[in-house]
Parts: structure tokens; C-alpha cells; sequence
């Protein structure tokens, strides 16, 4: 009959009120389980929060969602380049849903990584080292001297990258939650960034050199000074955990532990745990 619903036995439709059910428990989950800065995030510049792997695997717990990962590799010349395909599927086995995600050593952040020192710096090739110009904050910029990463250490990094944004994006779509939760790796791609510049590699000097100071004052710490304790703290929990610092970095958008500040310490103490 015309303008009757018709509703197939193998494709039945959920319920309106499984649907708010479903949304209303995400909401409790977010508030009421979920951290900031642990589970999920907020990229300047964007209004989302942004889903972490983290978040993700909560929100599958919650809606006992299993996944299944199928890699394909698409490594071309020196560039380790992976594509992954996240499946998820609930306590039957059947399939609700699945998220594509590449990642690969030529992307911006991987190809380069922080130089420890002006030494190595001086060190390295002109072919394999640069300068870059970075966004810091009020609208000030600064300089970063930055090293030629080798293919071959970050292509294990690269395929869990690309296995945690195949997991994200296959949560947003089976989970149904978008309209709260973006996909942090896009959007932190594309967001201005607001970052403290680190300090400037310094040049190691004698005693006798150095500027005397006033007479019952002390010199002021300089910043990786008075990061010590905290570079100390995430060196130890990476050894506790066996956890992967490289991933840890670029979630945190550091290049290495120099770039360590207050509120990226934050972020890698909430993922070590």
C-alpha cells in the first residue's frame, strides 16, 4: 500500500527511545567517567572535544563493541605508509560498523623531531637538518632547530597511529556520537597552534665565564631546569608501563621531552596513568 512502512525482518529498526537511551549514557560516560586530557581533548581553535584512543575504547566497553583490525601496507621507497581498516562488532558477531585510517612517515610530524641539543644539530647534514618557524603564544612565534627523522624507527609508531585513528573514527560512526566528539588527529592537524617556545639550546659555559651574580641573589632557573623533576617523572612511568614514548609524544604535539611544559606534562602524565 502506498505510504505504509515497510520493515524488513533482517534489518530492523531500533527504537527511538534505544537511541536517546544510547546517547544519554554517553553523556553520563563522558561526564561522570571520562578525563580530560585522558580520554578526550580540546584542540585551540576548534568547539568539539576531541575523542582519544582512550575515550574510544571506553565508549566500545560501554556498548560492548569487539574490534578487528585488518592491515594493508602501502610502503612506497623509503616511506613506511600503512592503512587500516578498525571493524566493529558486537557480542553476536555480527558487523556494526568500521573506520578507515592511514598514517604514514611522510606526514609532517614524523619526518622531523626536535635536535636534543645545538651539538647535534651542528652535528647533523644540511640535508637532514632544518629551522622552523612555530606559533607561540600571543601571537609570537619562535625558532626550532629540527633533525631528519630515519623511516625505519617510526614505522611501528606509524601503524599504531594509524590503528588508533581507524579506532576512533569506527567509534564516532557505530557509537553515533559526532555530534559531540570530533576526531582529534584531523583537527589538531589544522588548528593554529598556541605552544610555549622552548628554551634555547645553550652553549655549555666555564665558571669563570659566567656573569656574576648580585651579591645574596640567586639566578633564576631556567625552564628545562625547572622541568627536571616532571622529565624524570615520565621517563620513569615510560619504564613502569612499557609504553611507547614516540605515540605519546605526537599526541601531545612534542617533539621530544625538551618541548616539555606544564601543560603537556599534564597530558603525558594523564596518559602513563
Amino acid at each position: 500500500m502506498d505510504g505504509e512502512l515497510v520493515v524488513r525482518e533482517d534489518f530492523p529498526i531500533i527504537p527511538v527511545a534505544a537511541i536517546k537511551a544510547r546517547v544519554v549514557a554517553i553523556h553520563d560516560l563522558v561526564e561522570s567517567v571520562m578525563q580530560e586530557n585522558v580520554h578526550y581533548g580540546k584542540i585551540p581553535g576548534t568547539a568539539k572535544k576531541s575523542l582519544w584512543k582512550p575515550g574510544a575504547e571506553q565508549i566500545c566497553a560501554m556498548l560492548r563493541i569487539g574490534v578487528r583490525y585488518e592491515v594493508e601496507e602501502l610502503e612506497r621507497g623509503e616511506v613506511a605508509h600503512y592503512r587500516v581498516r578498525c571493524i566493529g562488532f558486537n557480542t553476536a558477531g555480527q558487523m556494526l560498523g568500521e573506520g578507515l585510517a592511514e598514517a604514514s612517515t611522510g606526514e609532517e610530524k614524523y619526518r622531523w623531531r626536535t635536535a636534543i641539543c645545538q651539538e647535534e644539530w651542528d652535528d647533523t647534514p644540511e640535508t637532514h637538518r632544518r629551522t622552523k618557524y612555530k606559533r607561540g603564544q600571543q601571537g609570537s612565534h619562535y625558532k626550532q632547530l629540527q633533525i631528519k627523522t630515519d623511516a625505519a624507527d617510526t614505522a611501528n609508531t606509524i601503524l599504531k597511529m594509524a590503528a588508533k585513528r581507524a579506532h576512533v573514527a569506527m567509534t564516532l560512526t557505530v557509537a553515533g556520537c559526532s555530534d559531540f566528539f570530533s576526531q582529534d588527529l584531523e583537527d589538531l592537524d589544522a588548528a593554529p597552534a598556541d605552544e610555549d617556545p622552548p628554551p634555547a639550546p645553550r652553549q655549555p659555559q666555564r665558571k669563570s665565564e659566567s656573569a656574576p651574580s648580585p651579591a645574596g641573589q640567586r639566578e633564576p632557573p631556567s625552564t628545562s631546569d625547572t622541568m627536571k623533576g616532571e622529565r624524570a617523572f615520565i621517563e620513569r612511568k615510560l619504564r613502569e608501563t612499557g609504553k611507547d614514548l614516540a605515540p605519546l609524544l605526537a599526541e601531545a604535539g612534542m617533539g621530544s621531552l625538551e618541548d616539555l611544559n606544564e601543560d603537556n606534562f599534564k597530558v603525558l602524565k594523564g596518559m602513563l596513568g
